[in-house]
C-alpha cells in the first residue's frame, strides 16, 4: 500500500500533536504522583530517591489509564491546527473526503 503525500502529512501531523500531548501528560503526572509519594513517605523517614522511583515505576499505568484524554485532546488540537491553517477546506476541495 502506497501512502499519499497528504496521508503521510497529516499521519506525520497527528502523531506529533500526539507526542507533544503525551508529554505534557507525562510531566504533569510525574510531578503529582512525586508529590504525593513524599507526601506518604514524609513519616517514614525513607531516602529520597524512593518517592522518586516510584512515581517513575507508576508512569506507564498512568498514561495508560489517561490515553482516553490524550486521544481526545490529541485530536481535538489537530483539527484546530488543520483548522487555522486552512488545510480541511484545502483537503475539500481537492475532492478528498473525510470518510
Amino acid at each position: 500500500m502506497i501512502i499519499k503525500q497528504y496521508q503521510k502529512y497529516l499521519v506525520t501531523t497527528y502523531f506529533y500533536h500526539f507526542i507533544i500531548v503525551s508529554i505534557v501528560f507525562l510531566c504533569l503526572g510525574f510531578i503529582l504522583n512525586f508529590f504525593e509519594e513524599l507526601k506518604f513517605f514524609d513519616d517514614h523517614g525513607v531516602v529520597s530517591y524512593y518517592p522518586f522511583l516510584l512515581a517513575l515505576l507508576n508512569m506507564p499505568s498512568l498514561l495508560f489509564e489517561l490515553f482516553p484524554f490524550v486521544f481526545l485532546i490529541t485530536t481535538k488540537f489537530f483539527y484546530i491546527y488543520l483548522n487555522d491553517k486552512n488545510e480541511i477546506e484545502i483537503l475539500k476541495n481537492n475532492g478528498i473526503s473525510y470518510f
